[in-house]
C-alpha cells in the first residue's frame, strides 16, 4: 500500500487519505486490494458527522468505483462475493443515511412547527393588548413587537392549520390597526383641541384684564397672540373650537387700534406660513 496514504491514515487524516487512495484506485481500477481499502474508507467516512449530502456523495462515489472495478478486474469467487457484498453494503448504508436524514428533518420540522405555534400565540395575545392601547407611543411599541415576531415566523413551513390561523389573524390585525389608528388620531385631535381651548381662553382673559394696554401696544399684543393663540393649526380644530377661536380673534381685532389690525393680519399670515 502507498506509504503516503498510510502516513495520512495513521495521522487520522482520513479526508486527505481518501483523496490519495481514490487517485491510486483510478489509476489501478482493477486492483482488488486498493478497492477493498477504498470501499472500507468510504463506508467509514460516510458515517462521519458531516452533512447528509456529503455522506451520500461518498456512497455515490463508491458505487461508481464499484461499477468501474467490476468491469476492469479479474473476477473469481472471492471477487464476485466482494462485489455482491459491497453492493449490499452500499444499499444498506445509503438507506441508513436517508433514514437519519429523514428523522433529522422531521425533528427539525417539528421544532419549527412548535416555534411557529408559539409565535402565532404571541401574536394573538398582542392582538388583545392592542385593542386596549390608548396612546400613540404604546401603539408604536406594540407594532414594533408585532413586526419582530412576524419576522421570526417560518411561513414556508406553516402547516395547513397554521396558514389558516395566520391569514385569519392578519385579516383581524389589518382591521384593528386601521380602526385603532383612527381612534388614536381622534384622541390626539381631541387633546389638541382641549389644549387650544385652554390657551385661547387664557389669551381672552389676559386681554380683557389689560385691554387698554393691549389694544394700543404692538410689543404687548404680539407676544400674547403669537405664543398662545396663533400657534394652533386651524385645520385641526373642531367646529366648536373654531367658533371660540374666531370669537376671540374678532373681539381682539375689533378692539385694537386700526394700525394694530394690520399687524394682527400679518402675524396671522406669518403663523400659517410657519
Amino acid at each position: 500500500m502507498n506509504e503516503f496514504y498510510q502516513e495520512l491514515k495513521n495521522k487520522g487524516n482520513s479526508r486527505d487519505a481518501y483523496i490519495v487512495l481514490k487517485n491510486l484506485l483510478n489509476r489501478n481500477i482493477g486492483d482488488v486490494e486498493l478497492f477493498v481499502e477504498f470501499s472500507e474508507l468510504s463506508f467509514e467516512i460516510a458515517m462521519y458527522p458531516i452533512t447528509f449530502e456529503e455522506r451520500k456523495q461518498f456512497i455515490s462515489d463508491l458505487n461508481t468505483a464499484l461499477l468501474m472495478f467490476s468491469e476492469n478486474t479479474d473476477i473469481d469467487a472471492y471477487v464476485l462475493n466482494l462485489i455482491k457484498d459491497t453492493q449490499k453494503r452500499i444499499k444498506e448504508t445509503y438507506a441508513v443515511i436517508c433514514k437519519e436524514e429523514y428523522e433529522f428533518l422531521e425533528k427539525k420540522n417539528q421544532t419549527i412547527v412548535e416555534q411557529n405555534n408559539k409565535l402565532l400565540n404571541e401574536l394573538a395575545d398582542i392582538f388583545q393588548i392592542m385593542c386596549d392601547v390608548s396612546t400613540q407611543s404604546r401603539f408604536d411599541e406594540k407594532m414594533k413587537i408585532i413586526a419582530e415576531i412576524d419576522g421570526k415566523l417560518e411561513k414556508t413551513m406553516f402547516t395547513e392549520t397554521q396558514q389558516v390561523f395566520y391569514e385569519k389573524l392578519t385579516k383581524h390585525y389589518t382591521k384593528m390597526i386601521s380602526k385603532k389608528m383612527e381612534e388614536l388620531n381622534r384622541l390626539e385631535l381631541l387633546e389638541y383641541n382641549k389644549s387650544a381651548v385652554r390657551n385661547i381662553n387664557k389669551v381672552l382673559q389676559k386681554f380683557k384684564n389689560r385691554e387698554n394696554d393691549y389694544k394700543k401696544s404692538s410689543s404687548l399684543l404680539k407676544p400674547l397672540l403669537t405664543s398662545s393663540f396663533l400657534i394652533f393649526d386651524t385645520s385641526k380644530l373642531f367646529n366648536e373650537t373654531m367658533v371660540f377661536y374666531n370669537h376671540v380673534y374678532s373681539l381682539i381685532f375689533q378692539t385694537v387700534d386700526d394700525d394694530l389690525k394690520y399687524q394682527m393680519t400679518e402675524w396671522a399670515l406669518s403663523a400659517k406660513e410657519g
